[in-house]
């Protein structure tokens, strides 16, 4: 579904997050319990949402600095309690393999409108894999 510029400008002022977390830096003594390897890309959250009494799912596209300088939209097909609430909100990377798009979802922020995240990465993770 194609957007016009105004229509992509009042998606982003919508976004219910002003600060993506996207990243996580470790610091010299922190020791990771778990790795997540990913593919090169560009990094995007994936916001489902409702619009119009209808499921709708829209790819955030990001800066290095986590700002949100492109959006595209699709109708979404899955669990439509996923656009509950201010949505589900997931963060990952785009890229393209055998000339498709790929998305790989690497955390959650929101799920059916709940914040997830104060709680853990193992929770999170759990209900990333729950909608699956």
């Amino acid at each position: 579904m194609l957007l016009s510029k105004e229509e992509k400008n009042s998606i982003i002022s919508n976004f219910p997050y002003r600060y993506i977390t996207h990243d996580r830096v470790l610091y010299k003594n922190d020791t990771p319990d778990m790795y997540i390897m990913v593919p090169s890309g560009i990094k995007c959250c994936i916001w489902i949402t409702m619009y119009n009494n209808q499921p709708i799912l829209y790819e955030l596209y990001l800066t290095n600095a986590c700002k949100i300088y492109d959006v595209m939209c699709h109708f979404f097909v899955g669990d439509v309690a996923l656009a509950r609430g201010r949505g589900t909100i997931c963060s990952g990377y785009s890229f393209f393999n055998n000339n498709k798009r790929r998305i790989v979802l690497i955390d959650i922020m929101t799920l059916n409108g709940i914040s997830l995240v104060q709680d853990g990465f193992d929770k999170r993770m759990k209900s990333l894999y729950s909608f699956f």
